[in-house]
């Protein structure tokens, strides 16, 4: 898509597009909640997506949304979200549709369930792979295919020994040492053999992407009982996030109670502080 079809709104909220969807941009990371800010980490750790913020939930809160404006004017959709947040528990400093959806993605950004303190170098490593493969396969595509050509026209041993090139660990590099031989360590590993046997260019590109979304769950292992319990909820998560995206009924009460929580309870407190 040019930049001329996308109509652009300040830099930290939504990109909309002409077509009446919108986007989030990259690079605009939200802030953690105050919840998220209690998860205690030590040196050295991050508090690390199970299910990766970008890649899975970011876009999973724009296309539930995004399907609810097809079905409804965003004046109603940003009521339905405010209505819900508000019956969570959430105070809204913002009403407005862009104020909102960011606030459902930090919500569901910043969710506790799906976070785990981990090494921090394996974390921002899990980053680097994904950016390093999205930048191969973007010039791979602008070096072989940005006049119209079509696969069965590409010669594939030089289509391969390119893709090798381009993979190949920087000489020079501004990437922390361990983080950096995480990364080349994992597409040596991952990415070089599925390469170097792949048979057409479909199975190059199936070995960039595998390399890409290998951090999209990111598998506790850390501390058995909690790293099982931990894994167990976010497969769950991914499961459901996949079966609400593919219903296309937009942001349902199970969409809320998933990235948000359940609603307050309405029954008052008797004088003995039961309810």
């Amino acid at each position: 898509m040019s930049i001329d079809n996308i109509k652009k709104k300040k830099k930290d909220q939504i990109v909309w597009r002409e077509d009446g969807s919108f986007f989030f941009p990259s690079g605009n990371r939200p802030i953690w909640t105050t919840a998220a800010k209690n998860i205690k980490v030590e040196k050295d750790q991050d508090r690390r997506h199970g299910l990766h913020g970008n890649d899975i939930l970011t876009r999973a809160c724009e296309e539930l949304v995004n399907a609810e404006l097809r079905k409804s004017s965003k004046e109603e959709v940003a009521e339905k979200i405010k209505i819900n947040l508000m019956k969570r528990g959430v105070k809204i400093r913002d009403s407005s549709f862009e104020g909102l959806v960011q606030l459902l993605r930090k919500l569901c950004f910043s969710k506790v369930d799906n976070l785990l303190p981990g090494d921090s170098h394996y974390n921002r490593a899990i980053n680097q792979i994904k950016e390093r493969s999205e930048k191969v396969q973007k010039k791979l595509e602008l070096e072989f295919f940005s006049h119209g050509e079509m696969p069965n026209e590409v010669d594939l041993e030089k289509y391969r020994r390119r893709c090798l090139s381009l993979l190949k660990p920087a000489a020079a590099s501004s990437t922390p040492g361990k983080i950096k031989m995480i990364v080349d360590s994992a597409i040596q590993e991952i990415a070089i053999p599925m390469i170097k046997q792949a048979s057409n260019l479909e199975e190059i590109t199936q070995a960039i992407f595998s390399m890409r979304d290998s951090g999209r769950i990111d598998i506790a292992f850390s501390n058995l009982n909690q790293s099982k319990k931990f894994n167990k909820s976010i497969l769950k998560w991914d499961t459901l996030i996949k079966r609400f995206i593919v219903s296309n009924d937009g942001l349902s009460q199970h969409v809320f109670n998933l990235f948000v929580g359940k609603k307050n309870s309405t029954k008052k407190k008797n004088k003995t502080g039961k309810v």
